[in-house]
C-alpha cells in the first residue's frame, strides 16, 4: 500500500510492470525541484520521517486515547504522503497496472491479518451467519470499512477504515490527478462539498446526510485532498520554497485558528478533531503548511544517518505495523492495568515490542505481495526458502489468534482500578469506533421480566423481590438475572420537613453528606451534582484526593475533572425528553398508545405483522433488537430511519408486550413516529421542550456519527443544574405534562415499569390501593443520572466520574443520602461547624445555592 509502503516504486518490480514503472519513476525523478532522494532505496528520506512520525502517533493514539493526540493531524499527513506515491498520468494501462500492484501490495498483508481474526472469532465460539457474508466480503476486498465483531468491541477492526479510504483513492487516481493539474478548481470543489456534508448531517439528508455513502464520500473529500496536495508537491512542482515559506506560516497559524474556532462554534460531537471533516481538513492543512514552512530543517533532520535508516524500516514496514498493533495493544492492556508515568512506559514498551514481534513474524508478507525478492540462505534452494520463511508466520499467525481469543475478553471487561473499585471496561479509540461507538446502546437499566405480578410486593425498606435499579445495563443480558439491590441506610429519625422549607442552613449538611458519600466509593473518583427542593437549588461538588493530587480519570489526558456547570452528553436521558414530547402528543390525540405504530416513511410494511405500540416501545417492550445487534449493522452512519428498519428486520427477543428488552432501537422508533404526527423535524420539537421547560444549559446535539444514531435516543447535551430542573419540572403537574401525563410518565404497570422511566428501590406495592410505590423514578445513564424523589418533593442529578455502568446505582444511594438531609429538622440560625467526612478521601469545592 503505498500510504504505508516504499516511497517510490523499487527497481525489484516485476518485469510486467517495469515499462510503467520506469516511465512513471523518470517522470517524477526528473521533475524540477524535485526532493532529494537517496540513490540507494529511491526514497525521499523526509517523507519517510513524516510517515513514521504519522504513524508514530497513530499506535500512540490508539494506546492512550489522549485527547489532545487529536490535534496532531497523522491522517492528513499520512495520505498527503499516499499522494506523492500516487502515479496519475499515462492513461488507462497504467492506471490498471497501479491498481493491480497497489491492490495486491494492500490486499495479502490484510488476508493474512483477516484469517487470524477471523480464527480467533471461531476459538471463542462465534459462528457466523448468512446475514454476516457481506461483512465478511469488506475483510477481503475493503470497498467498505470491515464489519466487526461484538466479541472484539471493535479492537481488531475499527482502523481498518484507513484501507477502506486508500483504496477508493487508489482506484480514483486519474481524477485525483486532474484535480492536481486544476488546484485552484480542486481547493473550490473540495471546500463545497465538505460544506455540503456538514449541512446535510445537520438537516438528515439521505446519503451525504448519513449512511455509508457519507462516509466514503467524505473520506474521499478529506482525505483525498492531501492526496491531491501530495500529488501536486511531487508531479506538478508545488513547492513550499516557491509558495513562499513566510506564507506558509501564516496560513498554518489562519488554519490553525479556524480549527479553534470551528470547534468552539460548531463543536466537535464526539469531543475530538477526528469527530468531524471540517475540523480534520483544517486541523490537517495546519500541520501540512507549518511543515511546508519548516521543509529546509526537516530534510536536514531527515538526512541525519540513524534517522533515515530507522524512518525507512518503518516505512518498509508500515502497512505490518498498522495493521498489527492494536492486536498488541489488545494484549498489552489486558494483562497491564493501571495509571501514571510508569505505567505508560511499561505499556508503551510492551505495544512496541509485540509490534515489532509481528513486524519480524510476518512482514515479509509485504515483500511478497510487492513481489521483492527475497535473499535465501547460501546453498537453500527456492522451494525450501518459501517453506521455511512460511513456517514462523504460520505459527504466529494461529498463536496470535489464540492469545487475541484470551485477550480480547479480558480487555473489555471491567476490572478493579487502583483505588480498588471497579473500572469501566475499555473501548477502542480508533476515529471510527470514536464516532461509531454506541456509547449509549448498554447505558439503561437492564431486563427486568419478573414474571409475577406482585415483583414489587416488599413492604418498605425491604428490598426482597424489588425492582432493581442502576443495574448493570446490557441488552443481551441473561433473561431472569438480577444485579445486586439498592440498600441505603435507613433516615435518621426526626419529623419532616415543613412545606415551604428551603436550604437555609442546609448547605454544610448536603456537602457533608455528599462527602461521606463519595469517601464509601472508592469507585468513583469525583462527583458533582444538583439538588431541587421546593424551588431552591443547591450545588456541590467532591473530587477524591490522593497524595494532593486529583485522581479523577474523567480526562484520559490529565486535566482536572469537570465542574459543577460543564455542559455533557447526557446520552441516555434524552429517552425522557422524547417520552415527554410522546405523551403530550397523546394528550393532543395525535398519538394512541395502545395503537400499532402506523406506517412510516422508509418503513412501510414492516409493522404490520409486528403490531408494535407506543406504549410498547416507552417500556422498551417492543421485542426488538438493538440495531447495534441487528443482521446488517457494520460501523457505518445510519439515519435513524435505516437503524429502525436493520432492527426491524432482524429476529425479534420476544413477542411484542412479552418482555423488557433495553434498546435505542425503541426511541429512535418513537422519535421518527414524532416527526411523522407533527410533521416537524426532532430537533425542532426537542429544542421547543428545552425552550419551554426554562432549560437554559441544555441543547441538542444531532448530527449522528458513523455506527451511533443519537437522535431521540441520545442526542442532548446539559448540566448536572439542567437536569436536576428537568426532574423537577417533569415530575410536577402542570410544567410540562398534565396531570393524567405525569401519572401516565410515573405508574408502575406491566412489566413493573413505568412509561419512559425507571423505578429506583426499594420499592412495595400498597395493599388497600394495589398502587406500587417507589422510593425515585428517573433515568440513568453511563456518567451519571436524574431522579425524582416524590416523598421528599426532591430532584437529584448527578455526574460521576469515571462514567461506568454502575453510575446510575450510585447516582441513586447519592440522592437517597441527600434526601435523608431534608428528613432531619431544620439546622439552627447558628449551626456548629460540620462533622468531618467519614474517611479523609474527598476533598471538596465551595457549594452554591441559587432561588
Amino acid at each position: 500500500m503505498s500510504a504505508v509502503g516504499p516511497s517510490t516504486y523499487a527497481p525489484d518490480d516485476t518485469a510486467a510492470d517495469s515499462a510503467v514503472i520506469a516511465a512513471i519513476n523518470t517522470a517524477v525523478d526528473t521533475a524540477p525541484s524535485a526532493p532529494t532522494i537517496t540513490a540507494r532505496t529511491r526514497r525521499d528520506p523526509a517523507l519517510d520521517m513524516l510517515r513514521s512520525a504519522a504513524l508514530a502517533r497513530v499506535v500512540l493514539w490508539h494506546t492512550f486515547a489522549a485527547a489532545w493526540m487529536m490535534s496532531i493531524a497523522a491522517m492528513p499527513v499520512m495520505f498527503f504522503v499516499a499522494g506523492t506515491l500516487l502515479p496519475t498520468d499515462g492513461g488507462l494501462r497504467i492506471h490498471r497496472a497501479v491498481v493491480l500492484r497497489r491492490g495486491r501490495r494492500l490486499l495479502l498483508p490484510l488476508w493474512a491479518y483477516a484469517a487470524t481474526v477471523g480464527f480467533a472469532l471461531i476459538v471463542t465460539g462465534h459462528r457466523l451467519t448468512l446475514g454476516q457474508l457481506p461483512g465478511i466480503a469488506s475483510w477481503i476486498v475493503p470497498l467498505a470499512d470491515p464489519t466487526d465483531a461484538s466479541w472484539h468491541g471493535g479492537w481488531l477492526s475499527n482502523h481498518l477504515w484507513y484501507l477502506r479510504a486508500y483504496l477508493w483513492l487508489l482506484l480514483l487516481a486519474p481524477v485525483l490527478g486532474w484535480l492536481a493539474r486544476h488546484l485552484r478548481t480542486a481547493l473550490v470543489l473540495f471546500v463545497a462539498t465538505i460544506a455540503a456534508l456538514e449541512l446535510s448531517a445537520a438537516a438528515h439528508i439521505a446519503f451525504l446526510g448519513s449512511g455509508t455513502g457519507r462516509i466514503i464520500v467524505g473520506d474521499i473529500v478529506a482525505y483525498g485532498l492531501f492526496a491531491v496536495l501530495g500529488i501536486a508537491y511531487t508531479q506538478h512542482r508545488v513547492r513550499a520554497a516557491e509558495l513562499g515559506r513566510g506564507r506558509l506560516a501564516v496560513a498554518a497559524v489562519l488554519a490553525a485558528a479556524a480549527t479553534w474556532g470551528f470547534a468552539v462554534t460548531r463543536g466537535l460531537p464526539a469531543g475530538g478533531i477526528n469527530a468531524s471533516y471540517p475540523a480534520i481538513v483544517l486541523c490537517g492543512l495546519a500541520w501540512l503548511f507549518g511543515l511546508g514552512a519548516v521543509e529546509a530543517p526537516v530534510r536536514r533532520l531527515a538526512g541525519v544517518d540513524r534517522i533515515g535508516r530507522a524512518s525507512a524500516w518503518i516505512s518498509g514496514r508500515a502497512l505490518t505495523i498498522y495493521l498489527w498493533h492494536p492486536a498488541a495493544i489488545v494484549v498489552a492492556r489486558s494483562v497491564l492495568r493501571g495509571s501514571g508515568p510508569l505505567w505508560a512506559l511499561e505499556l508503551t514498551a510492551i505495544v512496541v515490542a509485540l509490534t515489532a514481534i509481528a513486524v519480524l513474524t510476518v512482514g515479509r508478507i509485504e515483500d511478497i505481495a510487492a513481489r521483492r525478492s527475497v535473499p535465501a540462505p547460501r546453498g537453500a534452494v527456492s522451494r525450501d526458502v518459501r517453506i521455511r520463511g512460511a513456517l514462523p508466520a504460520v505459527a504466529f499467525l494461529a498463536t496470535s489468534a489464540l492469545v487475541l481469543s484470551a485477550a480480547v475478553p479480558r480487555l473489555l471487561e471491567p476490572a478493579v482500578d487502583a483505588a480498588g473499585g471497579v473500572a469501566a471496561a475499555l473501548v477502542p479509540p480508533s476515529y471510527r469506533e470514536a464516532l461509531s461507538d454506541d456509547a449509549f446502546d448498554n447505558q439503561g437499566p437492564t431486563e427486568m421480566a419478573t414474571g409475577t405480578p406482585d415483583a414489587l410486593g416488599a413492604a418498605p425498606g425491604d428490598t426482597t423481590g424489588a425492582v432493581p435499579a442502576g443495574s448493570l445495563p446490557v441488552d443481551d443480558a441473561p433473561t431472569g438475572t438480577k444485579p445486586p439491590q439498592l440498600t441505603p441506610a435507613p433516615a435518621p429519625a426526626g419529623p419532616a420537613l415543613p412545606p415551604g422549607a428551603d436550604f437555609t442552613g442546609r448547605s454544610a449538611e448536603l456537602q457533608t453528606a455528599l462527602d461521606a458519600w463519595l469517601a464509601a466509593r472508592p469507585a468513583v473518583h469525583a462527583v458533582s451534582v444538583s439538588v431541587i427542593h421546593e424551588g431552591r437549588e443547591w450545588t456541590g461538588q467532591a473530587v477524591r484526593a490522593a497524595g494532593g493530587q486529583v485522581g479523577a480519570t474523567y480526562a484520559v489526558a490529565g486535566e482536572a475533572p469537570f465542574q459543577t456547570g460543564d455542559e455533557f452528553a447526557i446520552a441516555s436521558i434524552t429517552k425522557t425528553f422524547t417520552a415527554a414530547l410522546v405523551l403530550g402528543e397523546v394528550e393532543k390525540g395525535t398519538i394512541s398508545l395502545d395503537e400499532p405504530v402506523p406506517d412510516l416513511d422508509g418503513l412501510e410494511g414492516l409493522n404490520a405483522e409486528l403490531g408494535i405500540t407506543p406504549h410498547q416501545l416507552l417500556q422498551h417492550a417492543s421485542g426488538l433488537v438493538n440495531y447495534t445487534a441487528a443482521d446488517d449493522y457494520a460501523v457505518r452512519a445510519f439515519t435513524p430511519t435505516e437503524a429502525v428498519a436493520m432492527s426491524m428486520r432482524t429476529p425479534r427477543l420476544s413477542v411484542p408486550g412479552a418482555a423488557v428488552h433495553y434498546a435505542n432501537t425503541n426511541y429512535l422508533y418513537l422519535g421518527l413516529l414524532l416527526e411523522h404526527v407533527t410533521g416537524r423535524p426532532y430537533r425542532e420539537l426537542a429544542e421547543g421542550l428545552l425552550i419551554s421547560a426554562g432549560l437554559a444549559d441544555s441543547k441538542v446535539d444531532v448530527p449522528d456519527h458513523p455506527g451511533w444514531v443519537g437522535f431521540s435516543s441520545g442526542s442532548i447535551s446539559s448540566n448536572v443544574g439542567d437536569l436536576a430542573r428537568w426532574g423537577a419540572a417533569l415530575f410536577t403537574p402542570g410544567r410540562v405534562l398534565s396531570a393524567a401525563g405525569v401519572e401516565q410518565l410515573t405508574t408502575i404497570r406491566d412489566h413493573n415499569l413505568a412509561l419512559g422511566t425507571w423505578p429506583i428501590c426499594p420499592c412495595w406495592k400498597d395493599k388497600a390501593t394495589g398502587v406500587r410505590n417507589y422510593t425515585a423514578i428517573g433515568h440513568q445513564a453511563e456518567m451519571g443520572a436524574f431522579n425524582w424523589y416524590p416523598r421528599l418533593g426532591v430532584s437529584v442529578a448527578a455526574r460521576m466520574d469515571p462514567p461506568s455502568a454502575e453510575a446510575g446505582a450510585h447516582a441513586a444511594t447519592l440522592g437517597m443520602a441527600l434526601g435523608d438531609v431534608f428528613q432531619r429538622p431544620s439546622a439552627p440560625a447558628a449551626p456548629a461547624a460540620p462533622a468531618a467526612p467519614a474517611a479523609p478521601a474527598a476533598s471538596t469545592t465551595e457549594p452554591s445555592i441559587r432561588g
